[in-house]
């Protein structure tokens, strides 16, 4: 093999390391935003889960308290709702 041909194919061999290496840069510059994003996601629904459960803990809570006020056995209720928190 001359000495050209072998420079020749070093310089491809290392153009192709390097194309290797962007390549999987890329690879894990996406798998990073895709878990960025997955991460976002689950803190929304965390934050939206949040929510809906103190919403859910106010409408029982009221309910509670209007079924106590109706019934005339408000004792009892309050009770109940002590003993679930």
């Amino acid at each position: 093999m001359s000495k050209k041909t072998f420079l020749q194919a070093q310089r491809l061999q290392i153009q192709e390391e390097e194309e290797e290496e962007e390549e999987e840069e890329e690879e894990e510059e996406e798998e990073e935003e895709e878990e960025e994003e997955e991460e976002e996601g689950l803190k929304r629904i965390a934050v939206i889960l949040r929510k809906s459960c103190c919403v859910f803990r106010s409408t029982v809570t009221r309910a509670h308290l209007q079924q106590a006020a109706v019934t005339d056995v408000p004792g009892r209720i309050l009770n109940e709702l002590h003993l679930r928190k």
